[in-house]
Order: C-alpha cells, then sequence, then structure tokens
C-alpha cells in the first residue's frame, strides 16, 4: 500500500514571498494587537486568582504564573485552531506562526530554530564589542580583536586589495588577469599544498580523523574536494541553466573586478565552469556515502601512488604535513574515502590545460573569501545569492562577524557565553532529561521484536556506554588552559584580511597535529555557544552546548511538558542517531564492524526503507524529498518523539507534577509535548531555500519531520484522538524504534 502523498504548495501553508513596508507594517500591528489582547485576558485572571495553580488534579490544575502565561502566550501566538489537528498537525501547530512571520531579506528562509540563534548572535554581540578587560583572558582578548577588525568596514574598504598582493605572490597570481601567464610553471602538488594551508579543500581533502575502524587513534583520511555550488544536481543540468549562468556570471564579473580583459574573462571562466562540470559528475552522491564500508579504504601511500599514477601523492601529503613539521613515510597506511574520485579527478585535471586549472582553483578561493573582500567586491554576489539561494540582501556585518569569530575561537567565545548568559541549572536538568529519555530508549530497544537476543544484547550495550557532553567542557573555565588553546594564533584589530588569513592557517595545523595525538573521546568537536546537538559515531557519544539549552527547546520556567516535547525530543534524536542507518555501522566503542545478525540487519533494512518510502511520497514545489538522503534524520525523528513522550510518561510517574494545563489554551499536558515538539519546526521559506533544502541538507523540510514522525505515531494518535485512516492516523505505519 502506497502512503498518501503530502504536498507544501508554493504561497501555501510555507508562504515565501516578501512583503510591501505597508504590510508589514500591518503585520507588525496585527501581532501587538493580538499579543496586546492575550496579555490583558490573562492578567484580569492573574487579578482574579490568588493562588499560581487552580483546578483539580495535577493534570488538570492550570498555571497562572507569569512564565505560565508568557508560555501559552507563545504557543497560542503560532496555533492555527482552525485546522484539525488530525488532518495536518504542522499546520494546526505553525499556521498563525507562519502567517505572522515574513523571511527576513537577508535569509532564504526563516525558522523557530532561526530565533534562538539570532538571539544567541545578538548576546555575542554584545560580549565581543564590551571593552576588552585586563583580567580577562588573552583568548577572549583575542575574540575580541578579531571580531573589531571583521566589523571595520571603513578600513576594509580603504585597504582595498592590497592585502591580497601576498597571497597572489605565493601562489602565482590569477591567470585571467594576468595575459603573460606560462604555464609550463605550473605545479598542481605545490597549489594545493599552498591551498590546504588555508584550510581550503578543492579538488580533493586531507584531513586528521579518528580512524573509523579503529577510533582509538588518528589516520590521514584523502576524500573528495568540494564543488562551488551547494551540491553536485546543480552542475547536472542544461549548461545554458540559471543557476550555472548565475556562477558563471559571478566568476566572470570578479574577474573584470581584478582587471580581466572582457573577452578573456569570459572565455576563460566558461572553462573553469566546464571543468568543475566535470568534477561535479564524478563526485559522489549522498546517500551513497552513507555506507561507511564501502566509503572506507585503507592503503599505504606507495599502494595510493600505484593505484592512482599521474599525481605524486609522497610529494603532495608530505608537503601537507610539513606546515607541522611531521613527516610521512610512504609505508605509512591513510584512508582514502572513494579512490574512484581520485583517480577520475586526476585523469581531468591532467587533461586540463594548467591555465584552467590555476584559474579553477583560485576562483574558488576568492569565492569562499568574497565577504572578506571590500563591500564594492562583496556586491557583485548579490545576484547569484538571490537566484540561488532567495537571499535579498548581506546579513548585518556585525552578525557574520559574530558568527565567523564562533566558528574560529568557538571556546573563547564560548568562555564568555557561559559566564554572561548560561545557567548552570539548566546542565543539571539537561542530565536528569538524558537519564530519563535514554531509559526508555533502552526500554524500545527490549520492545524491538524483529532484532534477535545477541544483536538486542549488543545494542543495549551500545546505548549504555553512549558518551554525554552536555553544555561546555569544564577546562574552558580555566583561563591557563583557555589561553592555551589559541597561544599560537594572533590577531591585529586593523588587519582584517591577515587575520582570516592567520585564522585559517592556525585551524589547518590544529587539524594536522592530531595526527601525533591519541583519541580523546572527551574532546569537543563543536563549541558551547552553537544552537544544535550531535551524535559522534566514532565516539558514540552526544553533545547538547548550551546554546540549545534554551528556549523553545528548554527553559527551567516551561512546564516538563514543554520541556520534553523540546529538548527531551532533541536528546531521543541524538540517541537514535546511533541506530539509524549510518549510527549503526559503529560499535559501542565507535569503530565501523559488523555487529549485526544476519536476520536482524536484513528486518532493519526493510523498515528503513518503509521509511525511505514514506517521506519520498513528500513534495515540495513539485520535486521530491529524497528518501535516501535524509533516512537516518527521519529515523532519528522517529525514534527521537517516542524516546521523548514515554521518557515524559516514566516522569509523571516518578516526579511531582504540579500542573498540566496552560491559561487560554484547551490542551492536555500530553497535547502540549507534541505541540511544542511541532512548533520547534516552524518555518517560511522561498522556493530557493526549499530547493536547497531538498538536495543538500540530510533533514527533511520543517512540515515533513512533524508530519512523517507523528503520522508513525500511535501515541499521537491516542492523544488527539485522530481516527484510524485520517491522514495523521494511516492505516499503514513506518517504524524502526
Amino acid at each position: 500500500m502506497v502512503r498518501e502523498t503530502y504536498v507544501v504548495q508554493p504561497g501555501g501553508s510555507a508562504p515565501g514571498k516578501g512583503c510591501t513596508d505597508r504590510e508589514k507594517i500591518f503585520v507588525f500591528l496585527t501581532i501587538v494587537f493580538a499579543l496586546l489582547s492575550l496579555a490583558l485576558i490573562i492578567v484580569l485572571a492573574l487579578e482574579l486568582t490568588q493562588d499560581s495553580y487552580f483546578g483539580g488534579g495535577s493534570e488538570e490544575r492550570t498555571c497562572m504564573s507569569r512564565e505560565c502565561v508568557k508560555d501559552s502566550a507563545a504557543l497560542l501566538n503560532s496555533l492555527d485552531s482552525a485546522v484539525n489537528p488530525c488532518d495536518n498537525f504542522y499546520q494546526y501547530a505553525c499556521g498563525n506562526w507562519m502567517r505572522n512571520h515574513i523571511i527576513p531579506e537577508d535569509k532564504s528562509r526563516y525558522q523557530r530554530f532561526d530565533e534562538t540563534r539570532d538571539q544567541v548572535d545578538l548576546m555575542l554581540k554584545a560580549l565581543l564589542e564590551a571593552p576588552v578587560s585586563r583580567t580577562e583572558s588573552n583568548a577572549t582578548k583575542k575574540a575580541k580583536w578579531l571580531y573589531k577588525s571583521c566589523v571595520n568596514e571603513v578600513l576594509i574598504d580603504q585597504r582595498g586589495l592590497d592585502p591580497l598582493g601576498p597571497l597572489f605572490h605565493d601562489l602565482g597570481s590569477w591567470p585571467v588577469i594576468t595575459p603573460q601567464w606560462d604555464g609550463r610553471g605550473f605545479d598542481l602538488e605545490g597549489m594545493l599544498i599552498l591551498l590546504h594551508e588555508l584550510n581550503s579543500g578543492y579538488l580533493l581533502s586531507v584531513d586528521v580523523r579518528p580512524d573509523d575502524k579503529n577510533s582509538s587513534r588518528y589516520v590521514i583520511v584523502l576524500d573528495e574536494g568540494s564543488l562551488g555550488l551547494p551540491s553536485k544536481d546543480y552542475y547536472l543540468r542544461d549548461r545554458e541553466d540559471k543557476y550555472l549562468s548565475v556562477y558563471e556570471q559571478l566568476a566572470r564579473d570578479l574577474a573584470r573586478m581584478f582587471g580581466a580583459e572582457s573577452r578573456q574573462a569570459a572565455s576563460q571562466t566558461r572553462e573553469m565552469i566546464d571543468l568543475e562540470i566535470k568534477l561535479a559528475n564524478i563526485t559522489t552522491d549522498m546517500a551513497s556515502r552513507r555506507d561507511r564500508n564501502k566509503m572506507y579504504n585503507r592503503m599505504s601511500v606507495t599502494e595510493l601512488r600505484r593505484q592512482i599514477p599521474l599525481f605524486d601523492w609522497n610529494r603532495f601529503i608530505n608537503g601537507v604535513f610539513r606546515a607541522v613539521d611531521i613527516p610521512i613515510p610512504e609505508w605509512t597506511e591513510i584512508v582514502v574515502y572513494s579512490p574512484t574520485y581520485l583517480k577520475e579527478m586526476v585523469k581531468i585535471v591532467r587533461n586540463t590545460h594548467s591555465r584552467t586549472v590555476a584559474n579553477y582553483l583560485i576562483w574558488r578561493l576568492l569565492k569562499d573569501r568574497l565577504n572578506d573582500l571590500p563591500e564594492g567586491y562583496r556586491a557583485v554576489a548579490r545576484n547569484y545569492k538571490r537566484v540561488v539561494y532567495g537571499i535579498k540582501r548581506e546579513e548585518p556585518r556585525w552578525k557574520m562577524c559574530a558568527e565567523y569569530v564562533k566558528d574560529t575561537l568557538g571556546h573563547a567565545v564560548g568562555r564568555m557565553f557561559v559566564d554572561r548568559y548560561f545557567d548552570e541549572s539548566s546542565k543539571e536538568k539537561a542530565v536528569v532529561m538524558i537519564r530519563y529519555v535514554e531509559k526508555a530508549f533502552m526500554e524500545m530497544l527490549q520492545d524491538a521484536k524483529w532484532m534477535d537476543n545477541d544483536t538486542k544484547d549488543y545494542a543495549l550495550k551500545k546505548a549504555q556506554n553512549i558518551l554525554k557532553k552536555i553544555a561546555y567542557p569544564d577546562w574552558i573555565l580555566n583561563n591557563f588552559k583557555l589561553n592555551n588553546e589559541y597561544q599560537k594564533v594572533n590577531f591585529n584589530a586593523d588587519y582584517y584580511f591577515e587575520n582570516i588569513l592567520a585564522s585559517l592557517r592556525f585551524v589547518s595545523k590544529k587539524s594536522l597535529l592530531l595526527l601525533r595525538e591519541s583519541v580523546n573521546k572527551t574532546r569537543w568537536a563543536t563549541t558551547p555557544a552553537v544552537v544544535n546537538a550531535y551524535y559522534e559515531p566514532s565516539e558514540n557519544s552526544i553533545t547538547f552546548p548550551a546554546g540549545i539549552l534554551q528556549p523553545p527547546f528548554y527553559s527551567k520556567h516551561y512546564p516538563m511538558s514543554l520541556v520534553f516535547g523540546g529538548i527531551g525530543m532533541v536528546i531521543g534524536h541524538e540517541i537514535t542517531h546511533g541506530f539509524d542507518d549510518e549510527g549503526r555501522q559503529f560499535d559501542s566503542q565507535g569503530n565501523l564492524r559488523y555487529w549485526w545478525s544476519r536476520g536482524s540487519l536484513r528486518k532493519f533494512t526493510e523498515l528503513a526503507k518503509c521509511i525511505d518510502n514514506q517521506y519520498s511520497n513528500y513534495s515540495i514545489n513539485g520535486e521530491h524529498v529524497r528518501g535516501n538522503q535524509t533516512v537516518g534524520e527521519n529515523i532519528a525523528d522517529n525514534g527521537g518523539v517516542v524516546a521523548a513522550y514515554k521518557a515524559y510518561k516514566s516522569w509523571k510517574e516518578h516526579e511531582e507534577m504540579r500542573y498540566g494545563r496552560l491559561p487560554g489554551l484547551n490542551l492536555t499536558a500530553n497535547q502540549l509535548f507534541f505541540v511544542n515538539f511541532a512548533q520547534i519546526w516552524c518555518s517560511v521559506s522561498s522556493p530557493e531555500a526549499d530547493r536547497n533544502t531538498l538536495l543538500t541538507d540530510s533533514h527533511s523540510p520543517g512540515a515533513f519531520r512533524v508530519i512523517g514522525s507523528l503520522s508513525n505515531n500511535d501515541d499521537f494518535a491516542e492523544v488527539f484522538d485522530c481516527p484510524k485512516g485520517s491522514p495523521m492516523n494511516p492505516v499503514k505505519k513506518c517504524k524502526v524504534w
């Protein structure tokens, strides 16, 4: 039986059009009026009520505290009560939110997630713009200096392209602007070594990571290079397709701004894009990369040279690691992901004119560094961003700079964030939440009748061994250790572009130096002020930074229904990643190995295929979700919400529940759980953003994260009393965990 296909029509449930100024003002006044009306009603209710709670038993008791009033207002302002929740729960939970929000011109979509990230960015802005104190750590001083250099657009514009001089000198200039460029001296391996120093992976990438099959040690990993457009799919269309055309136009316009003659700019940039189209055609698609055993190929440098000739692998790898004084003998074993790509890439490049290859490599570097150039050069990308991403103007400079500093000096920024804004009680509550959700997930493993006992026993062992990282690593509170982390990089507040190059070289060297170390699985791969959460297969670990321990995921003032529907579901989602189509390939120690029986693996594959097919039936603007690309996230969403709700029910049995209802909402505590889960994914997006999501994201669009997981969920159907056969309670359901 084929599941019903859900379609989001353009301009329908997720409007993406911009508004006129008058319309924006009208929307704003409407929202303000609605909120004031709700506030007035609640204030009157508070005046009439002496206690913070009233009602009967705890499930029926209504909370009337100020915090509960605010929580209720936020939920109510997003709900569309005219929609039957059993028909389309996403529209029910998010309908008013979508009507009340427009896409900012500096974004291609806007989500509840973005509200949280925007709030964090404002916090970081305040921290980074605060005067440097004598008593603060050198690491946080460096963060402020880097930020100050980034926001000084006047000085960046005054300096023009002068800071690029040494860079062009090292790389040998850009051929398209150098008529006398002589290809006979072109050194491909040498140029790639220099680009790697700048943390750039064009044509191929070199990295140091935990060995998939021996996660206690680091290993050199060679992989495919990145592409200039968001996905290989953009290159596989007609040569005159609008995306390729605007991409080529960007390269041509930038070359002309740098001084290229118009005809040479046109012909040489076309040759560059033709080269990249060939590279895109041999790139592995996202779905295929999920099979980690097929991607993993261990061999010596000598064997790599034998398999893929016409490229000096020994010189290239040793050239990369010379930056950190680590020699790599030819007998050294490395891991090669996708050797077929590397073999074909070398053939393509060796059969392409050296001028075109050099043009392409420098073009990619300049494109990636466009935000670091004077405003006039950044302006040439506006049309490209509008066509490809749906972005109409640049984001505020301070915001871009805050994000860059956070990405580059994340633990220094995290230290400031934790000191100023983080409530330590959130960390304690997260520990309790994880305990409840972990226990619930292990019960789900026990209940999986399709697994044989040996596989189930090992799955339980893996779940019990998950490493937890919450809020921030303790060492960042130690100034000595924090300063030591960033000891080898320095910044000058007047030299922004030089600071960028210094930070790129610092990040590259920092990664390469891991080769000398043993893997420390307690080490954080992310940083505290990030609004996200992670499962790392090679560590069998889950990470919840301080940035995500805030609304709509968590608040110490939330009723526990919202807490479990928010951060509880995120915890369940990350735990389930250890048992999705990719995570299940790794054992309890984070090693890639076969630990499933044939029968259990065959059944898992069948159940995962059901999820794949279900989501492949969803579409936006006529384009379908790629079920095989998103299957891991979809399994995690489905399992996560089941685990979180199961944990919530267990919490109610073991803890004191003060109240179940919120004022003004005719919803039970159990219903509030599902509403908060759904409202996390409220979103408005442009057609360009929708297309990018479908082509490049391992997650399904927000609407289908809600509809897909809840239409499979028996608890949801019971809580909202959805008739069997209704859209949100179909006869045929998919379930892995």
